[in-house]
């Protein structure tokens, strides 16, 4: 299941993944998602993986992927919380983001407000 939380003082997105993410998560969350990311022009999301167990299809693996790429010229700080247990399944979208030099940042899930924090500070400072 994917749900995200707007933090529109802070320019943050929190988007969160728990258990299997579906081909229908994306479908139905990703729009709105995408609309709102617009629509208040933020340029950071925290990806919450902490509880997030794969997806359930390669087809939900790859409309993921796809939809993360309608990203790239959007953010420019991503922070992902994640444990080792999942990584390997997040590395691909990182990488996306690194390539495009964007600045990504992966945090243990004990750090999640450390995460929170790093987003939220000025980049120039």
């Amino acid at each position: 299941m994917l749900s995200y939380e707007i933090h529109k003082d802070d320019g943050v997105i929190v988007m969160t993944s728990v258990g299997e993410t579906t081909f229908d998560d994306y479908q139905t969350v990703g729009p709105k998602f995408y609309a709102d990311v617009k629509s208040h022009g933020i340029r950071k999301v925290l990806v919450d993986s902490r509880k997030f167990e794969g997806w359930d299809s390669k087809k939900s693996e790859s409309l993921a992927f796809t939809s993360w790429t309608q990203a790239r010229s959007v953010f420019d700080r991503i922070a992902v919380v994640i444990d080792d247990r999942a990584r390997s399944e997040l590395s691909r979208f990182m990488e996306f983001f690194e390539n495009a030099g964007k600045d990504v940042r992966v945090f243990p899930p004990s750090k999640y407000e450390t995460a929170l924090e790093w987003l939220r500070e000025n980049e120039t400072a």
